[in-house]
């Protein structure tokens, strides 16, 4: 089967390569998630297999990569890595949180 230009010109535009880091780091997400060694910042996470399963686990993958906070909603809204990339760039940073380091245990014992 012979492909047209057309269909050259799509599967190129979906291969794109990543302008940003925040579309470099959710390509690496996709493909880890959806277990796909390529991943296009065009193509739609839903198209490549990506299910609610999946998109929960992005979502929170995505919250501590990235430090800010998405719903399914909004990957349903946003599902290309172009896309979500502007949505997650857009957004204030949630703070980190707080670390609590524990101190020796003091000995109530008299030496």
């Amino acid at each position: 089967m012979t492909e047209t230009p057309g269909d050259q010109l799509t599967t190129q535009q979906t291969h794109l390569s990543q302008s940003t880091t925040t579309e470099y780091d959710l390509t690496l997400l996709w493909s880890s998630l959806l277990g796909i060694p390529e991943v296009g910042v065009n193509d739609n996470f839903f198209a490549l297999g990506g299910n609610s399963s999946i998109a929960d686990r992005l979502v929170a993958r995505i919250r501590v990569v990235f430090g800010v906070q998405v719903t399914l909603r909004t990957l349903l809204d946003y599902p290309t890595i172009v896309q979500l990339a502007q949505v997650i760039d857009q957004q204030e940073k949630l703070p980190r949180p707080l670390t609590i380091k524990r101190s020796k245990r003091r000995s109530n014992k008299t030496p």
